[in-house]
């Protein structure tokens, strides 16, 4: 945990102890861990805005490209209609 032997942890447990008091310690360390509880719920609140901004920009990409891939192919299928109505008929041809 952070590099931090046992023997460090308890070093500081025990400076914090004296410094802050046996009342106030519980209480420090109570905020401590609401503080830390609110700030994984705001960061997972982040990561889940951006994959639902993602996930929309992939949907829409995905039509997008599907509309272009749609559209090339009904205009290639109008060119190769036109090309086999030429050959039919000669004398359409300017």
């Amino acid at each position: 945990m952070f590099g931090l032997g046992i023997a460090e942890i308890l070093v500081i447990l025990v400076l914090a102890l004296i410094f802050i008091g046996p009342k106030k310690l519980p209480e420090i360390a109570v905020n401590l861990g609401k503080g830390i509880r609110e700030f994984n719920r705001a960061r997972q609140g982040i990561v889940d805005s951006i994959n639902t901004v993602k996930n929309d920009v992939e949907e829409q990409t995905k039509s997008i490209l599907d509309e272009e891939v749609h559209s090339e192919d009904t205009s290639s299928d109008h060119a190769a209609t036109a090309k086999t109505d030429e050959n039919k008929d000669p004398e359409r041809r300017e």
